[in-house]
């Protein structure tokens, strides 16, 4: 910055004739002081800061001059400028922030031509799409047997490569959930009343947006096997000593036979085992008098000090 001081003064004089005359007069010297740049902090946006576009962002700086001649800041997204603001507030708003890394810059100039520059670099993402899904199994129409296990899957991908997860639906309640490709859930339908089911899939990417598939319908019908008319099992090895009789124990099928309260029981009694230790009992009505479903059946030997229940249980349809 040049500087213009005053430093002295100049006397010249002349004798004419009887006089003297004299010219006084100043002179300056000009010295070159340099000039201190100015300062500036970007204070908004914070690096690493994202956005969904269309982003309105909001750009704020804090700048200073050490000679107090600051011109204005100027606010950049890579080599574009945005604003220059020439106020106390130094700030500015981006609306309509494109996709895309972008690197925001705060440049301060003062009066004499110094800059200083201040810059962080912010995401702002593309506009979130929905998933897509469609399911794949069961087909529309399949008919199945109480007690059977069906697979459900689907096919789903999300543009942004940001999947969730998958839901099945079954009458619209979820009955399975799978969050990796393949997405596919089993639904046992041990216990199901026979009738129409719809089934759906819904697809939900990790911000939240979700599509649900087409429905389909399925038919659940009721078992026509005919039931079991005798139970056979292996006498214990205290069937002479410590045995008092044996109990036949109906589960649903699905129940942890150990724990579960048994939903019928037939008291056997003690046969009499064959020669390879095997005892069949005819129990036709017992069984003829189950609902149509999907059964576990075990054999408890039961004696003064306990009792011993077969395992596994043997799975039947009624």
């Amino acid at each position: 910055m040049p500087n213009t001081v005053y430093v002295g003064l100049a006397v010249t004089s002349a004798r004419a004739g009887a006089s003297t005359m004299a010219t006084v007069s100043n002179f300056a010297v000009t010295a070159n002081v340099s000039n201190a740049a100015p300062t500036v902090t970007l204070t908004s946006p914070t690096a690493g800061q994202s956005w969904t576009a269309p982003a309105t962002i909001t750009l704020a700086a804090d700048a200073s001059d050490p000679e107090g001649r600051l011109s204005r800041v100027e606010f950049y997204a890579g080599a574009q400028l945005l604003f220059a603001d020439n106020t106390a507030s130094f700030g500015y708003s981006w609306s309509q922030a494109p996709a895309g890394t972008h690197t925001l810059k705060a440049r301060a100039i003062d009066l004499d031509g110094g800059q200083a520059e201040s810059s962080v670099s912010v995401t702002v993402r593309a506009p979130n799409s929905p998933p897509t899904v469609t399911l794949t199994s069961p087909t529309a129409g399949q008919s199945f047997t109480a007690g059977a296990t069906i697979t459900l899957a689907a096919n789903a991908s999300d543009p942004e490569g940001r999947m969730g997860r998958v839901d099945f639906l079954i009458n619209g309640a979820v009955r399975g959930t799978s969050s990796s490709a393949p997405y596919s859930a089993p639904w046992s339908t041990s216990g199901t009343s026979a009738g129409t089911y719809t089934i759906a899939a819904v697809a939900y990417d990790a911000d939240g947006l979700s599509t649900r598939s087409s429905e389909i319908t399925v038919t659940v019908s009721a078992p026509t096997t005919t039931p079991p008319r005798h139970v056979s099992f292996v006498a214990s090895s205290d069937h002479l000593g410590n045995v008092t009789r044996y109990e036949l124990r109906i589960h649903q099928a699905g129940a942890n036979t150990s724990t579960a309260t048994p939903l019928a029981t037939s008291d056997l009694g003690k046969p009499t085992p064959d020669a390879q230790g095997l005892i069949i009992v005819d129990r036709s009505s017992f069984f003829t008098a189950l609902p149509s479903g999907s059964y576990l059946a075990t054999v408890t030997a039961i004696g003064p000090g306990g009792s011993t229940q077969s395992q596994p249980p043997v799975a039947f349809v009624r």
